[in-house]
């Protein structure tokens, strides 16, 4: 097993996605994977370690949503996320943040665009209960080849 603890830093989060992904079999580094490592860091730190809801609609939401971001980024003192792969089989990885959770339950059946992304790439997507670590589990080896 892999782990990486990560400062949970807006401005880094593609940095530390980049060094998740290339830690992965190769087999498995294919652009949909770089796109849903980078989609379960982001909500990490904006969810989690931040605490920015995601409820930003139209140009304006988005502006507010952004300015919420920075504004918490400046505010608070660098929390850290966990990364761990899973050389398996399967291979997994899983994300967890120290944030109060969300009730994932909802977010599945609103099926968002983050999850749609992750889904895309794994073969399972899923949270512990209190909903602050997701793990994604990636096709065998066999399927992916």
């Amino acid at each position: 097993m892999t782990q990486f603890t990560f400062p949970a830093r807006w401005s880094q989060f593609p940095t530390h996605a980049a060094q998740v992904f290339v830690a992965l079999p190769r087999v498995h580094r294919r652009p949909e994977v770089l796109a849903a490592i980078v989609e379960a860091l982001s909500n990490a730190v904006v969810h989690g370690a931040l605490g920015v809801a995601s409820r930003a609609e139209g140009h304006a939401g988005l502006r507010a949503y952004a300015a919420a971001i920075s504004e918490r980024a400046a505010a608070l003192p660098a929390d850290t996320i966990t990364v761990r792969i899973d050389a398996g089989p399967p291979t997994s990885i899983a994300v967890l943040d120290r944030g109060r959770g969300f009730d994932w339950r909802r977010t599945v059946a609103r099926r968002g665009h983050g999850l749609a992304v992750m889904r895309a790439a794994f073969e399972e997507v899923r949270w512990n209960e209190v909903g602050n670590e997701v793990r994604l589990v990636l096709p065998s080896l066999e399927a992916a080849s």
